[in-house]
């Protein structure tokens, strides 16, 4: 790490000095609040015939990250809760209770704190250009659907990772939307690289929809698996009727094949769940177990 990236990252980590900090590179921060006064600042405009893309830069409070895996010790009151008993506690009264656990120390809290190392939010927070606004203005009078290719040059310059595929969104008319942020490698380096952006538009598609009184009624045919006649009947819209039918037939169905019914003796189609006659299954006999 060169002495011109992460400017304040040795100040702030506690990496060496507090056993357990979780590390990585590029090193993790915190983004906070955007301050009131913060203007954002266009760095890139695309325009097509029905959209208007810009990229803007904002600016917001910035701090390098010190996680532990339950704290993290650049934002030190913020509660962790206890899965197993839902208590909450900040890193401090954690601690203590840890090393009075450990025994390491057994006087009173008031005196714990020459004990426990933790670089502040309000100690070290700065405030840098650190977040990346991609903004979509809609110009139709219509729906439309973008879509946006972000590129940035793997250069000494890159200060942003973006997406290898397009990112869509469907803008209302005359809508303006923050449709996607991203924010720097490095909050502390100038810039955010050789940025290309390709914009594509076009109208979206939308539909009306229309509510009917409608009905459906079915006829006498049953079903069942793996052989059946297909149910028919008519779907009614208004005033107005359509017939509608099936063209299913399982194999080896035949329209004429009628099979007897084992109970009566009627006639019965192929497949039919109840008789018509005497409501049992055709083709299954049930017999009662006498003790």
């Amino acid at each position: 790490m060169g002495s011109s990236e992460f400017v304040g990252y040795r100040s702030q980590t506690l990496d060496g000095e507090v056993e357990g900090i979780l590390t990585a590179y590029p090193p993790p921060y915190l983004v906070g609040e955007i301050p009131a006064d913060s203007t954002p600042k266009v760095i890139l405009t695309e325009e097509t015939d029905l959209v208007t893309v810009t990229l803007q830069e904002i600016s917001a409070e910035v701090m390098f990250s010190n996680p532990d895996g339950l704290f993290n010790l650049s934002v030190p009151n913020m509660l962790w809760r206890n899965p197993n008993t839902y208590v909450q506690m900040n890193y401090k009264s954690f601690k203590i209770m840890a090393m009075r656990m450990a025994g390491t120390f057994t006087g009173p809290s008031a005196e714990a704190d020459k004990f426990i190392v933790t670089r502040t939010w309000a100690d070290h927070v700065k405030t840098a250009p650190t977040i990346l606004a991609v903004m979509i203005k809609n110009k139709a009078q219509r729906i439309t659907r973008v879509s946006i290719k972000l590129h940035v040059a793997d250069n000494e310059k890159k200060n942003v990772e973006f997406p290898i595929t397009e990112i869509k969104e469907n803008i209302f008319s005359n809508d303006n939307k923050q449709a996607y942020i991203f924010i720097k490698i490095d909050p502390t380096k100038e810039g955010w690289g050789d940025i290309k952006c390709e914009v594509t538009a076009k109208p979206g598609q939308s539909s009306a929809i229309t509510t009917y009184n409608s009905s459906y009624s079915t006829g006498v045919g049953t079903s069942s698996v793996g052989t059946g006649v297909a149910y028919y009947g008519s779907v009614g819209y208004g005033n107005t009727s359509y017939p509608t039918t099936s063209s299913y037939k399982p194999i080896g169905f035949d329209s004429d094949t009628k099979v007897a019914c084992v109970h009566c003796q009627q006639e019965c189609d192929v497949g039919q769940d109840f008789c018509a006659a005497c409501g049992n299954c055709p083709t299954e006999l049930h017999y009662e177990t006498v003790a």
